[in-house]
């Protein structure tokens, strides 16, 4: 069976073409607000790409310097792409401009002009009479077809941007509505890595064609030869140490391998692509190697990074080129990252290092069980070294607190293989001191210690023993106190019944068969109990009631492990192993097929059990046969182990073979699984064995769907082989399938949530993938939730309900905090020097602000009463509130939501009362993904009380509804947020006065109280009543010394003062499915306090000469407490020829 883990998987390919459209990377602007940098502030062609890689930037989208050249500077190419069937002899091409002209655009620009075009209420609109009159529009066809020219030609967009801005501006065939919705389409249709891939690297890059022997290679093509005499230059080829990677496994290797050392350096430069993103998803040591004269090699690394994030399919392309030298092989591959997100996580026990592991393989203990000429190690062909390497704290997963049973001929509980370990003797036959004990042998495979000669699959377990010598009755009694007294997680069997046996030492030539019983019974008429009632064998007979109930109980606590037997021209498994074929609850009343396993007598003769094969294996004893659908292959030839203690008391160990030495290789196997898995029953600890099991390399014969506690997964079988090979690394990781995902549980809270616990059966616990589970905090919460969760676990369970232990705060990510930082770019710093003007009052007053950012509609009357409609910006009320704020703040109450807006502005008793509603569903600027819009709706309600003393004296409440949000902060999978009504009321104040000759104050201050919906389908329970807060002082002071202007801000963006949100994390389930939870209730409030100060000074020196200094100070970014102090210092000059 292919294993199926929790994960999203990188398809690994060799690129034939570099024309692959990957939408992943194209750049989501989710409005116009995002795209406005990009594509409004430039006066020349490189204006624009600067603007342009700087805008991207913004959006973490990263363009380089060779892909930026390519960008065309173009115009005139719209009419080849669609039909926009303007007048005759109508044209957008722009007239050409004389140098001169072009010269003084660049250094004397006409800012006045500028302003007058660039103010959106001075641009055609979609009911301006201009408009109307030419009856000129695109369709959604043209729509397509723009971007899909963008997404095949990105060095086309600085070209349909000019295009249609003449439509729009110089044409006035489009409207500036138009003009946004068309501009946000193509941008987001751009992609960079297509513009990437069509940068030519140094030498033309040929074909590729696929890597030999299973290795992906990478080779760059020539770019000529050093030349001179007769010396002839190496070759040069690649190589990949892997090209699939776990986010948690240890580097790649990329290896530029010479033939010979070439007599000058050769320099391989590698192209990077693919769907990952570099610093982000992996980490690449270099992008260049260099071969020093007279070396053969040169090596860079990739750093696959680990994280929680749930993440579709990832690949990282490297296409080699070189010069001084010809090539061989390929010249790029594609290396694929595996997310893992529970395996590569913490669990309760986690996995060591490769060194840890190594230092497990070379061990004398572990090296003298194999006596063997073989290649592999019997332990490490079902990945022994790796389980042992796991901890959880200082506990090793070596079997610690798990009890095995071993039902033997004789035992030598004295032997140094036991020495410190507890053993259990129910039952003491003599012992030989010349030649090995059956049962000692057995027991030291199973659980012998590390510091013996040889150690054994559960070092640390403790050992129960008796004999196999006495009847069924007897036997019974053991198995029951085993199972009652020292709780056994496992009954090993290695001995069954022989026949054809004659000579001392004894020889036989068969087992007894399963389907030899069967064939009896139905010869004498009767059923398998009546058959074995009549049975001579010591267990059958008059104790088979007995003896049968005995197993059956022992399930309850434990697994039964039988030896299948070691006849190899058998047809069918020994009756032994072979019960639960009759004994399954349907046959019989009795179910023996709970929690049991055979194992078969094999031996492996192959290199690696990856790309195995059947004739890798050799069957060197009975079949699986009857008992194949819960039959397991290991290797168990030439096994030493504990063998006899002499007549010195010297301890022997001896080297022995068959299935009674695979036996107890399973049934360490189980106490492993037990100790990892405190939660599962016998069942689920076999079912986990059996469903990760290696199938690969054979063709399975039927299907065994584990539906108890299985969740349906299915895991096919083969009549010989059974199940495979046992990988007891891959039962340790989580078994999943596509419909059952590893999950985060949750049962349904009654009431509100607490500081209590509490445990639910698992039939009542919903589940929420660990794959889409994640939370966003934005920046009003700071760290509170980081703080509040720390060190704090959940458990995920896997589609056979295995508990997997999970650091919470993991799955949090906190990258928002830093996205109130107030940064200025110099270009917008340059702006507002050349705007800057002394003599000009640049302040508006809120008693005549009457029009507003996106107002497409108007309907007020000339008193400047009524309704109007605003598009991508926030409603009247709010726009009120924030007339001198900052706009480098995300308010969740006042500047998020930019959705259609409705607004009205009375008169109420002489003071201006605006009213406006929001909903951001609704927004036909905003991006077409309906995916990028936060859901939300906002009613606000602003008042400009009428006052002699003040230039602005306002008065702002409202109530925002967060649907799939909480104060902005969005969560997914096992934090969802989605389809609540979050509510929030807000309540503001803000007054502007002019001090005369002290210059300009202005304060604002916003107070809002939120509530969470009680969020009964996450883990996060409710909220208590939140309080949050946030303020901004700016103070102006002109002519301070003459001809200047100081400007002073402190500001404070949005911060939870008061607040508590209660999570329900699950515990780790008892084997009888009941969970615990626990509440834990989080302060919301952070640890700091962002405080920005803002200092600005502009100085106009004479008609042509301005400078400006400009310097933000910024603690505690984000909220979060610290001790540094960030800043950022800006000094410009401007001057007019």
């Amino acid at each position: 069976m292919k294993k199926v883990f929790l994960a999203t998987f990188i398809s690994i390919v060799l690129l034939t073409s570099n024309n692959n459209v990957n939408a992943a990377n194209a750049v989501t602007f989710k409005n116009f607000d995002e795209l406005n940098a990009c594509v409004e502030f430039y006066n020349s062609f490189l204006q624009y790409k600067e603007n342009f890689q700087e805008c991207l930037k913004q959006q973490d989208v990263i363009i380089e310097k060779n892909s930026l050249k390519l960008i065309k500077n173009d115009y005139g190419i719209i009419e080849n792409i669609i039909e926009l069937n303007l007048p005759k002899k109508e044209t957008i091409k722009k007239p050409k401009k004389k140098l001169s002209e072009i010269l003084k655009n660049i250094f004397q620009p006409d800012l006045e002009k500028i302003e007058e075009e660039e103010n959106i209420f001075n641009q055609t609109s979609a009911f301006s009479d201009e408009y109307r009159e030419k009856q000129f529009s695109l369709n959604n066809q043209n729509f397509r077809d723009l971007n899909n020219h963008i997404r095949v030609n990105p060095e086309d967009i600085y070209a349909i941007t000019e295009d249609i801005n003449i439509l729009t501006y110089k044409k006035k065939y489009l409207s500036e509505f138009k003009r946004q919705e068309i501009l946000l389409n193509i941008y987001n249709a751009f992609d960079v890595t297509v513009l990437a891939s069509k940068v030519p690297p140094r030498s033309e890059v040929g074909n590729f064609g696929p890597a030999a022997a299973g290795v992906v290679a990478v080779a760059a093509l020539a770019g000529g030869g050093s030349g001179g005499g007769t010396y002839t230059p190496p070759t040069i080829s690649f190589s990949v140490s892997s090209t699939s990677v776990g986010e948690c496994d240890s580097n790649v290797s990329v290896t530029a391998n010479l033939t010979k050392a070439h007599n000058a350096n050769v320099t391989v430069t590698y192209a990077v692509g693919g769907t990952a993103t570099q610093d982000t998803d992996y980490e690449l040591s270099s992008t260049t190697s260099t071969i020093v004269s007279g070396a053969t090699s040169g090596t860079i690394t990739l750093n696959p990074t680990n994280d929680t994030t749930a993440e579709t399919s990832e690949t990282v392309t490297l296409s080699a080129s070189v010069s001084e030298v010809s090539t061989t092989g390929n010249t790029s591959t594609t290396i694929s990252i595996h997310d893992y997100v529970l395996k590569c996580n913490t669990t309760a026990y986690s996995e060591g290092t490769t060194s840890e592991q190594n230092t497990i393989k070379n061990r004398s203990s572990w090296t003298e069980v194999d006596q063997s000429s073989n290649n592999v190690h019997p332990y490490e062909l079902f990945n022994l070294h790796k389980v042992h390497s796991f901890k959880s704290g200082s506990t090793t997963l070596t079997g610690n607190s798990q009890t095995i049973y071993v039902m033997d001929d004789k035992m030598d509980n004295d032997h140094d293989s036991f020495q410190g370990k507890t053993v259990t003797m129910l039952d003491s036959p003599a012992v030989s001191t010349t030649s090995f004990n059956h049962g000692t042998h057995v027991a030291s495979i199973a659980a012998g210690i590390v510091a013996g000669t040889t150690h054994g699959v559960a070092p640390d377990a403790s050992l129960v023993f008796s004999t196999f010598d006495d009847n069924g009755t007897a036997q019974a009694t053991d198995i029951d106190t085993a199972r009652t007294t020292h709780n056994a997680i496992a009954m090993n069997n290695s001995w069954g019944y022989s026949q054809g046996c004659s000579g001392s030492p004894q020889v036989c030539t068969s087992a007894l068969e399963w389907s030899e019983v069967v064939s009896a019974a139905n010869s004498n008429g009767r059923n398998i109990r009546e058959e074995m009632n009549n049975a001579s064998q010591h267990v059958f007979g008059a104790h088979t009631s007995t003896y049968l109930t005995a197993l059956d109980n022992f399930q309850n606590n434990g697994v039964i492990v039988w030896a299948n037997g070691n006849f190899p021209n058998d047809t069918d498994a020994s009756v032994m192993a072979s019960l639960p074929a009759y004994f399954n609850g349907t046959d019989d009343s009795l179910d023996l097929s709970d929690a049991w396993l055979s194992v078969m007598y094999a031996e492996f003769t192959g290199t690696s059990l990856s790309g195995a094969s059947t004739s890798d294996f050799s069957r060197r004893g009975n079949p699986c046969g009857s008992a194949k659908e819960w039959c397991l292959v290991v290797d168990d030839r030439q096994i030493a182990a504990a063998g006899f203690i002499n007549g010195s008391g010297t301890s022997i160990y001896s080297t022995l073979q068959g299935s009674s030495m695979g036996a107890p290789q399973v049934s360490g196997m189980i106490a492993l699984l037990g100790q990892a898995f405190p939660n599962h029953n016998p069942e689920q600890l076999t079912d986990r064995l059996l469903a990760s099991a290696n199938n690969l390399w054979f063709t399975p014969s039927g299907v065994t769907t584990f539906t108890t506690h299985g969740a349906s997964i299915k895991h096919g079988y083969n009549d010989e082989w059974g199940h495979g090979v046992p990988d007891l690394y891959a039962a340790l990781s989580p078994i999943t399938s596509s419909s059952n995902p590893g999950s985060f549980g949750f049962g349904s809270p009654s009431g509100s949530g607490g500081n209590g616990g509490g445990s639910v059966p698992f039939s009542q616990v919903d589940k929420l993938a660990v794959s889409e589970t994640s939370m966003s905090i934005s920046s009003s919460l700071g760290d509170g939730i980081m703080n509040g969760l720390k060190d704090k676990t959940a458990y995920a369970y896997d589609a056979l309900n295995g508990g997997f232990k999970l650091n919470v705060n993991d799955f949090i990510n906190y990258e928002q905090l830093n996205e109130q930082k107030i940064e200025y770019s110099l270009s917008e710093e340059l702006n507002s020097l050349r705007s800057f003007n002394v003599n000009k009052n640049q302040t508006r007053s809120a008693k005549n602000f009457d029009v507003y950012a996106g107002e497409y509609l108007n309907f007020r009357d000339k008193y400047n009463k009524g309704l109007s409609v605003t598009l991508d910006q926030p409603n009247i009320a709010l726009q009120n509130f924030n007339l001198y704020n900052n706009q480098h703040y995300k308010n969740p109450f006042t500047s998020e939501n930019k959705g259609v807006g409705f607004n009205n502005k009375f008169y109420f008793f002489g003071n201006n009362v605006l009213l406006g509603y929001n909903n951001s569903k609704f927004n036909p600027i905003s991006n077409i993904n309906k995916n990028s819009i936060v859901p939300m709706e906002t009613l606000a309600l602003s008042m400009n009380i009428d006052s002699d003393k003040f230039d602005l004296l306002s008065f702002t409440t409202g109530l925002l509804k967060e649907e799939n949000t909480f104060l902005l902060s969005e969560g997914s999978g096992a934090f969802n947020l989605t389809n609540k009504n979050n509510l929030s009321n807000f309540y503001g104040f803000n007054f502007s006065k002019n001090l005369n000759n002290f210059g300009n104050i202005y304060f604002s201050s916003m107070l809002g109280n939120s509530k969470l919906d009680n969020a009964q389908n996450s883990l996060i329970v409710d909220t208590s009543n939140v309080l949050s807060s946030s303020f901004e002082v700016n103070y102006e002071l002109k002519n301070l010394f003459k001809n200047d202007q100081l400007n002073i801000s402190f500001s404070q963006p949005n911060r939870v003062e008061d607040g508590e949100m209660t999570f329900r994390f699950m515990g780790l389930a008892d084997k009888n499915g009941i969970l615990p939870y626990q509440d834990h209730k989080v302060s919301l409030t952070p640890s700091g306090r962002q405080k920005d100060l803002t200092l600005s000074y502009y100085k106009n020196h004479f008609r042509n000469l301005k400078t400006g200094i400009k310097a933000i100070l910024t603690d505690d970014l984000g909220h979060i407490k610290n001790n540094n102090l960030d800043t950022n210092l800006l000094f410009t000059a401007t001057y007019n020829f």
